[in-house]
């Protein structure tokens, strides 16, 4: 049997919790969109073609820090080339971002 916890209104994918779970980062279209744990929308930034990999806590800087990834493709008549670039950002200061 399956318990119910809890309902959002929100569209989108959840991707994760960030800012050590105290807020829910959603993937909508071409934004990420993040909701306090009452699923009210908090600020949304363009996400383009990066995509959410993970959240690390750095000990020495005493923060949490989004991973987001980005996956770029070069080809031609013969060859193919793919280049994945890692970024990292200060969770808390993700609201920059905001659009």
């Amino acid at each position: 049997k399956m318990i119910k916890l809890k309902e959002y209104s929100f569209k989108g994918r959840i991707e994760s919790t960030i800012n050590n779970a105290t807020q829910i980062l959603v993937r909508n279209a071409n934004y990420y969109e993040v909701y306090d744990s009452d699923g009210g929308l908090v600020y949304r930034f363009p996400a383009g073609s990066l995509r959410f990999v993970h959240e690390r806590f750095d000990s020495s800087q005493s923060q949490w820090f989004s991973v987001f990834s980005v996956i770029l493709i070069n080809s031609d008549a013969f060859s193919r080339q793919m280049k994945v670039e890692v970024y990292e950002y200060p969770s808390a200061n993700l609201v920059d971002l905001r659009s």
